[in-house]
């Protein structure tokens, strides 16, 4: 499956704005004549622990859905080990 170029674009907005980290790990389903498109994505720990950064993360990615593909949000928080928060 290939990423739709809004959440190729989602993506990239997102990672330069450093509210995620990495590239996402994505699995796809089919269901019916829909894709399912589940994009599993890492946000540095700081920005975790915000509402307002978590809820424009689900909203820039799961708002590229259309009605054959459905994007669906998985965070988890990045913590670089061996590295203080000060």
């Amino acid at each position: 499956m290939i990423l739709t170029e809004a959440t190729l674009q989602g993506i990239l907005d997102l990672q330069e704005q450093l509210l995620i980290v990495g590239d996402p790990v994505v699995t796809t389903t089919q269901d019916g004549d829909s894709s399912v498109v589940t994009l599993n994505v890492q946000m540095p720990l700081r920005r975790f622990r915000i509402n307002k950064y978590l809820d424009l993360v689900y909203q820039t990615l799961e708002g590229t859905s259309t009605k054959m593909y459905t994007v669906l949000v998985e965070i988890t928080s990045n913590e670089l080990v061996g590295w203080d928060e000060a």
